[in-house]
């Protein structure tokens, strides 16, 4: 296995367990713990987490110019994304109007709906989104104009913003980056900041789908504090410990796991 391969997997290992120790990642990779340490080493120099005895843990930053694009992340904790939107779904009644952010969490939702008969009406900033949606003919879509992020296939800008202050939803669906007690909900670009803000404005009740590796993870650009959303949908690999922190702070989860 290629260096930044490992240093890859590494990552990705420690956005879903938060931490880990050299003996779990030699474990999981099959390589020898001096090559763990020295990964473990150049990875903490590039600021990506930090070591600690034995092990490291996920420094809560990443920076924005490592920000995957819609296509490498579509297909990363399919499954995960797959049981948000399936709960996600049960909330959504006939003939109500949603707003959906753009997102490989939040399209999920939007293949549910359009292999639905639902009457809906949808404000959304992404065409993929708006390409699932229509395939339920029963489905108004407002597809949002402005810029094209490449990143995100999303379009953001300030006449992104006004277009969606025109409408009044009941719901609002709203993707993230990360999630931090200290930081709340946070994303890598300012104009898609502004963009989910905008959704969240503009509907009576904002729920954010965010699957278990975002948790402890903070972006660049903040987009609110949990006391503007009403919850948080995730899957059934949050730890008991995050539940019980949040839970702590009057701030919902909506998950499958059994508490």
């Amino acid at each position: 296995m290629l260096a930044d391969e490992r240093k890859f997997q590494i990552l990705e290992m420690l956005k879903k367990h938060k931490s880990l120790s050299v003996k779990e990642i030699c474990d999981f990779l099959n390589i020898s713990e001096s090559t763990v340490r020295r990964d473990l080493r150049e990875l903490e120099s590039n600021g990506r987490l930090k070591r600690t005895h034995g092990g490291a843990i996920l420094k809560e930053f990443y920076a924005l110019e490592n920000e995957e694009n819609v296509r490498q992340k579509e297909n990363k904790y399919l499954e995960e994304k797959k049981e948000i939107a399936s709960i996600a779904f049960k909330m959504i009644k006939e003939n109500i109007s949603i707003a959906i952010d753009a997102g490989t969490t939040t399209l999920e939702l939007a293949k549910l709906i359009g292999q639905s008969n639902l009457f809906l009406t949808v404000v959304t900033n992404s065409s993929d989104i708006s390409n699932a949606l229509s395939l339920n003919p029963n489905c108004t879509i407002y597809l949002v104009g402005g810029k094209l992020r490449n990143n995100t296939l999303a379009t953001v800008g300030n006449y992104s913003v006004d277009f969606i202050k025109n409408f009044n939803v009941q719901i609002a669906f709203i993707g993230t980056n990360g999630l931090s007690l200290e930081k709340g909900l946070t994303t890598p670009d300012l104009e898609e900041a502004q963009i989910k803000k905008a959704m969240m404005s503009i509907s009576n009740n904002v729920f954010v789908l965010a699957d278990s590796s975002k948790f402890g993870l903070v972006a660049m650009v903040k987009v609110s504090d949990f006391s503007q959303i009403d919850a948080i949908i995730t899957d059934e690999n949050i730890d008991k410990d995050t539940l019980r922190e949040y839970s702590s702070l009057d701030i919902k989860i909506i998950t499958n796991k059994r508490r």
